[in-house]
């Protein structure tokens, strides 16, 4: 087994970041609701309260410049303010996505450089580190004559399953009890997910659908929804906050349980963990 102490401090890291996610999507969500609910109640007329438009400066090549505005406006009215807090969540949302993945990826490279590569430095420091312990990983990979492919950081998946025996069994594992889907495809869904949001805007083509489908459809379309914008494009959404925070906590799962097979530990004490 490996000295507590590493694992301890990226996973509070992980934690912070995840956690406080957590915790604003729920807290946000049901306060703003009752506010706007309360505002109503005040406000029983129903008028707009905000009014933006789009517009950009015109800078000619000497410098300066005129403001230039487009004809469309935004209006938000009173009767519409629930309509317009889905929206905001929505994207929020979204946003969480990239920044919880984000936290795992960098939780995995931290554990897996601190337990395979000690030499190298901790990836967090800079991208310079990142970038050296993935070559590390792909030449180890190759040395061992297994596909160091990095898309979606398999590279990184196929890195502790060399390393762990358990680890791929783990992988094999229902993600959900009488689901299909398991804990490796649902990890390569989490990474669709979040190539989604950071490539594409959460906009989805047809194609794009069928391949997230063919990883994990039952937790797929458990969790998430497309509504077509037009022919052949449509926007990936959170079904509900509640359920997208589900989501999340099995992220999470995921994400502890990796680390305890990269550290070689029976349970998940080893980063603070009692059961409950």
């Amino acid at each position: 087994m490996n000295e507590v102490k590493p694992y301890r401090l990226f996973f509070e890291q992980y934690m912070k970041s995840v956690f406080q996610t957590e915790i604003d999507i729920r807290f946000w969500k049901h306060f703003l609701s009752m506010s706007i609910d309360s505002y109503k109640k005040e406000n029983p007329e129903n008028r707009w309260i905000n009014q933006s438009g789009f517009s950009a400066f015109n800078i000619p090549s000497g410098g300066s410049g005129w403001l230039h505005m487009r004809p469309e406006t935004h209006e938000i009215k009173i009767s519409d303010l629930n309509k317009h807090s889905d929206d905001f969540f929505l994207w929020i949302m979204d946003l969480a996505i990239v920044r919880v993945y984000n936290s795992i990826e960098l939780l995995i490279q931290q554990s897996i450089q601190t337990t395979y590569f000690p030499s190298l430095s901790n990836p967090a420091q800079n991208k310079k580190n990142v970038n050296k312990l993935n070559r590390e990983i792909r030449d180890y990979l190759k040395s061992k004559g297994i596909n160091d492919d990095s898309t979606n950081n398999r590279h990184l998946i196929n890195c502790i399953k060399c390393h762990s025996h358990d680890y791929g069994q783990f992988l094999n594992v229902k993600a959900i009890v009488n689901w299909n889907t398991n804990w490796g495809q649902f990890y390569e869904l989490f990474s669709l997910l979040r190539n989604v949001v950071v490539h594409h805007g959460m906009m989805v083509t047809s194609d794009s659908i069928n391949n997230i489908k063919s990883v994990a459809e039952d937790i797929f379309t458990h969790y998430f929804v497309t509504e077509e914008v037009e022919k052949d494009l449509s926007i990936l959404k959170p079904k509900e906050d509640q359920l997208f925070l589900n989501f999340i906590s099995q992220a999470n799962d995921f994400a502890v349980n990796t680390v305890k097979y990269i550290a070689d530990e029976p349970d998940l004490k080893f980063i603070g963990f009692y059961k409950a």
